[in-house]
């Protein structure tokens, strides 16, 4: 029996064509709205045509709803108290260590068994084939906690998806007793 291939990262197209429902994004500003924030220009600053929510069928590419998502949590300050974090300790960067007090935290807030927390620290300047971004996980269940630290490179939507598919690839393998810190095919050294 031979090793089975891991699948590639997906393809530039394939970043395109993934969206969201219209309703994840009303409900995120609503949700931001709700705890005080004046959401007016977030729409814009995602990149996300305001007129485009007036269609309850509209999709949004999911680029944008991450984009619009990370702008809501940095306005959001108590997502760090939240989370049992300071302002110093969440200025200073993402660490596994981070991953793992928000990984417990939404365990202990959610009643789960198990949560996954999938940080991304993009780094700055134009989106190009070299940018990239730091990733830390780590998953949090009863007694057990697994935790890595990672870099993908490749473009923001590259970085953005191949975060996601590295954190549900830890969990699965944490779910089946095996190592999460075995590398993946696109990550970098």
């Amino acid at each position: 029996m031979g090793r089975k291939k891991s699948s590639p990262p997906p393809s530039a197209e394939a970043h395109h064509r993934a969206t969201v429902a219209a309703g994840f994004v009303t409900g995120l500003l609503s949700g931001a709205r709700g705890r005080g924030l004046e959401t007016q220009g977030f729409l814009q600053a995602a990149g996300i045509a305001p007129e485009r929510m007036r269609d309850r069928d509209a999709r949004v590419p999911i680029a944008a709803y991450v984009d619009l998502y990370n702008i809501v949590a940095r306005e959001l300050g108590e997502v760090f108290a939240g989370v049992g974090l300071d302002a110093a300790s969440a200025a200073a960067g993402i660490t596994r260590e981070t991953a793992e007090v928000v990984a417990r935290a939404a365990r202990r807030q959610a009643g789960t068994t198990h949560a996954l927390a999938v940080l991304i620290d993009l780094d700055e300047g134009p989106d190009r084939i070299e940018f990239g971004g730091s990733i830390c996980l780590a998953i949090a269940a009863d007694g057990d906690e697994a935790s890595r630290r990672s870099r993908i490179v490749g473009g923001r939507e590259w970085v953005r998806l191949g975060a996601v598919e590295m954190g549900l690839d830890c969990l699965r393998r944490h779910l089946q007793g095996l190592p999460v810190v075995e590398r993946i095919d696109f990550e970098k050294v």
